[in-house]
């Protein structure tokens, strides 16, 4: 018997792709999400598959902010987010903070 809503392939038998630009865009939302972080200025790079994924964002941070407690706040909401919605976590996660603007507090 299966649990309600369930398939009857567990997880390792499901057979699903998520396109690279579906993982730029959890990546994006989670930057963008992040306080300090000026939404419109955000530039992501995915490389790898479930195993082995590598993210490099590169955001423009609102002047004011403390810019290594905001890449690190970066890192952790992108790690949160593909997490709970790709199933893995990614290898590696750099943050490029590009340049300062300001922008609403």
């Amino acid at each position: 018997s299966t649990a309600p809503g369930r398939d009857k392939m567990n997880d390792e038998q499901a057979a699903y792709t998520v396109r690279s630009q579906a993982v730029q865009k959890v990546v994006q939302i989670a930057a963008a999400n992040t306080d300090g972080v000026i939404p419109q200025k955000i530039g992501v790079s995915v490389k790898g598959g479930a195993a082995d994924l590598a993210v490099s964002v590169r955001i423009t941070a609102r002047y004011g902010c403390h810019l290594r407690k905001l890449a690190t706040a970066v890192q952790c909401h992108v790690n949160q987010a593909v997490t709970a919605m790709l199933g893995t976590t990614a290898g590696e996660i750099t943050v490029t903070v590009e340049n300062v603007a300001e922008g609403e507090p």
